[in-house]
């Protein structure tokens, strides 16, 4: 094989592993801390939020359910964009 090609082929594979959906998290399987907290690392919008939140809150607790939260529910501009669309749409899950 030559070496452009494989080097197209390595390309190709680096964006599919890429574009790997995130796992699904139904009523079957708990999502752990670390995986909270993978999903909300990886987002721009919710780390973003988290650090804001993080600067004004110490508490380990508080900070771990925000992580659950944001993991769950996503960032406040995502949530305010999705509620526009779907006007009565309400995520009170608790």
């Amino acid at each position: 094989m030559t070496r452009p090609a494989l080097t197209a082929l390595v390309l190709v594979g680096l964006g599919i592993a890429a574009c790997a959906p995130r796992p699904y998290y139904g009523y079957d399987r708990q999502m752990t801390d670390r995986d909270a907290w993978e999903i909300v690392r990886r987002d721009p919008c919710r780390y973003d939020e988290y650090r804001r939140f993080a600067h004004e809150h110490k508490n380990p607790d508080k900070r771990r359910e925000e992580v659950w939260r944001l993991a769950h529910d996503g960032c406040a501009a995502t949530r305010q964009y999705y509620q526009q669309e779907n006007p009565g749409y309400s995520n009170d899950y608790r």
